[in-house]
């Protein structure tokens, strides 16, 4: 179906002069092109999704005892749940309006006694005379199940990155906990330094999947981040203001010098983050300009 709808683009552009039959022709177009695309980018690098899911599980924290980091466990996950079944409700909504909307015309078109036929529902080219009996009924099969299968495709992808950057997020809100509830009372306790490289080890494992998930993404997600990089980085800025507040806000006065040598870099590393992405982001053209408020 996108060859077809790209082929359509084509003969628009070539013999068409009307700027909104090709815009709205080019629109469905790029929207299948770009959902073939994540189809083929999540099949080809299944290995690499199936290994990310299998190391989030490892990661994900599973204590029922700690109240505190249950509630936002349990507060995130209800948040990703809500946005997850809205974000599918629209895309799903539009799809099957479009399906629907030549069945409505010619169910109406019939009761009002005028003439009616049943038209198609995407702007497709194809190697056969779409207007005549039993081909326009394929077609319109076809155009059905094509509709589906890209919306689906495009769900799967982006429910997919959703939902790990969701969690992703709530692991560092976790750190955060973690990193506020260290103890420096006994700060020439082997415990208390154990307990802050037990943190920095979390907090390594984060920002390699981080970058694991970036990688793994990056294709599918072109487009995407093109269109929302100021939204990523307000964002990103706040997740990782926050970690460095968590450190700064803990008891670190109490430790020796060892310990705050480790908390000094933690708390550096997260508030050269969000000026790097800020700067990254600004647009070279002038426009809109986020600055790092530290």
């Amino acid at each position: 179906m996108v060859f077809g709808e790209l082929f359509y683009v084509f003969q628009q552009l070539v013999t068409s002069s009307s700027v909104v039959d090709f815009v709205a022709s080019l629109h469905i177009a790029g929207y299948d092109s770009m959902s073939f695309g994540k189809l083929l980018t999540i099949w080809y690098k299944r290995d690499v999704f199936k290994n990310l899911l299998i190391e989030l599980a490892d990661i994900w924290p599973i204590s029922e005892k700690d109240f505190e980091a249950n509630s936002i466990k349990l507060k995130k996950l209800s948040q990703l749940r809500i946005t997850q079944f809205w974000y599918a409700f629209w895309n799903l909504l539009g799809l099957w309006l479009y399906n629907l909307t030549p069945i409505a015309i010619y169910m109406f078109r019939k009761i009002q006694g005028s003439p009616a036929d049943l038209g198609l529902i995407w702007h497709v080219s194809y190697p056969f005379d779409k207007t005549q009996p039993v081909y326009h009924e394929v077609a319109f099969i076809f155009e059905t199940y094509g509709g589906v299968v890209s919306v689906w495709s495009m769900l799967g992808s982006d429910i997919l990155f959703m939902t790990m950057s969701s969690h992703i997020s709530m692991l560092l809100r976790l750190l955060q906990l973690k990193i506020s509830r260290l103890s420096y009372q006994n700060s020439r306790d082997k415990n208390a330094y154990d307990d802050i490289v037990a943190v920095v080890k979390i907090h390594q494992r984060l920002i390699n999947y981080g970058k694991d998930l970036e990688e793994a993404f990056a294709l599918v997600n072109l487009i995407n981040v093109l269109l929302s990089s100021v939204n990523i980085c307000c964002v990103v800025f706040n997740i990782s203001a926050g970690v460095a507040d968590a450190v700064y806000d803990s008891a670190w006065y109490n430790s020796d010098a060892r310990c705050k040598r480790i908390l000094i870099i933690l708390i550096k590393r997260y508030l050269l983050a969000p000026i790097l992405i800020s700067l990254y982001c600004t647009p070279h053209t002038g426009g809109i300009r986020i600055f790092a408020s530290r």
